[in-house]
């Protein structure tokens, strides 16, 4: 597999090194053999190649330029790094993790892929990630490790989401429990390559098949049966129902299509990057504030606890940076280590080691 970093290395590390504020110029950093060593981690060597191999694995094969791509070089740092110290840690403490819970963590991880106990194996993780099981488990030990150090802290923090806190917070913060006005929408996608022509077979083929499903929609057919038989999009099990599409979070094109549609109604077939889509609004619905109830206090006190493990997890591993000495060499000589944001003063985002997702309205 070619690594995308390494023939990235020229521009995209001179522009790391900017950053960082060494003011190396691009011509100046040629690529670097893959068993070269790129960084001590306290005395443990990381190479070009893993880092190649991270940097691959974090961009998932897409196409970054800019800061962009300089940000998901220092994310694939940040990932390697974090994962050596954890793994010091561990074997400093002498705690090890038991096959039992490395193999009861991996079940449930299957079980959760894409909510589809049934049809999630392993294999289908493994090629979701990019890692080796040998590479799985070992991330799993880490983080069932890192769990176990922040345990007491987090435990602490879990304390005091009581009925009282929780009804305070929420009449604190009306906007994160605001449903924004929108449009209740299904879609049928047919899927087209980006770089498909417009003339070409494929996207006239794909938009000649919209067109046919809004003839048969109009002459009686229902949309949920349609997208079941049509559409490429995970949706198609649901009748295409996207949920709630909100003015301003959507390309000029999509946004058009649906918010020029009737309600009831379809609008014209749309091309986007992912294909042909034909949306149907089912429904407009004005901004609403959720109303207290015991559904959404304990939502919000299953995101608070993600949030607090979060925040205590990203604590411990700022103790093990603050405590390491992360030396930059070869060709990475000059960088100084920072994570992702710490330049723009804003929080490094997910978990090194398992993201926690908490995006939109509370339990919207």
């Amino acid at each position: 597999m070619k690594h995308p970093l390494r023939s990235l290395l020229p521009l995209s590390l001179s522009a790391l090194l900017a950053l960082a504020g060494c003011g190396k110029k691009a011509e100046t950093v040629a690529p670097s053999p893959a068993g070269e060593i790129a960084i001590w981690v306290d005395e443990t060597p990381i190479t070009m190649g893993q880092l190649q191999l991270e940097y691959a694995r974090t961009v998932g094969g897409r196409e970054l330029e800019g800061a962009i791509k300089d940000r998901a070089i220092r994310t694939a740092i940040d990932l390697i790094v974090t994962r050596a110290l954890v793994r010091a840690d561990m074997l400093r403490a002498g705690d090890p993790i038991t096959a039992e819970e490395v193999e009861k963590a991996r079940a449930g991880l299957i079980a959760n892929r894409e909510g589809a106990a049934a049809e999630a194996t392993l294999a289908m993780l493994l090629a979701q990630t990019g890692l080796s099981q040998e590479e799985l488990e070992g991330n799993i030990k880490l983080d069932l490790f890192k769990n176990r150090v922040v345990h007491e802290d987090y435990l602490a923090r879990e304390a005091e989401f009581t009925d009282a806190y929780l009804k305070e917070y929420y009449d604190a913060h009306p906007a994160a429990f605001t449903i924004p006005a929108g449009r209740r929408v299904s879609m049928i996608l047919v899927r087209v390559s980006a770089d498909a022509p417009e003339d070409g077979d494929l996207a006239r083929d794909a938009r000649q098949s919209l067109e046919e499903a809004a003839e048969r929609f109009a002459a009686g057919e229902s949309f949920d049966s349609l997208a079941l038989e049509l559409s490429d999009d995970p949706s198609r099990e649901r009748g295409g129902d996207i949920g709630l599409v909100v003015p301003g979070r959507q390309p000029p094109e999509i946004a058009q299509a649906v918010f020029s549609a009737p309600v009831g109604g379809l609008s014209s077939p749309v091309r986007s990057p992912a294909g042909w889509h034909l949306f149907f609004v089912r429904e407009e619905t004005p901004e609403t504030l959720q109303p207290w109830s015991e559904q959404l206090k304990d939502v919000l006190r299953k995101q608070l606890c993600r949030t607090a493990q979060a925040e205590e997890t990203r604590k411990y591993y700022q103790r093990l940076r603050s405590a390491a000495s992360i030396r930059f060499v070869g060709p990475l000589e000059g960088v100084s280590y920072t994570t992702p944001g710490d330049d723009a003063g804003e929080d490094a985002g997910d978990d090194a080691l398992d993201a926690v997702d908490a995006d939109g309205p509370i339990g919207g």
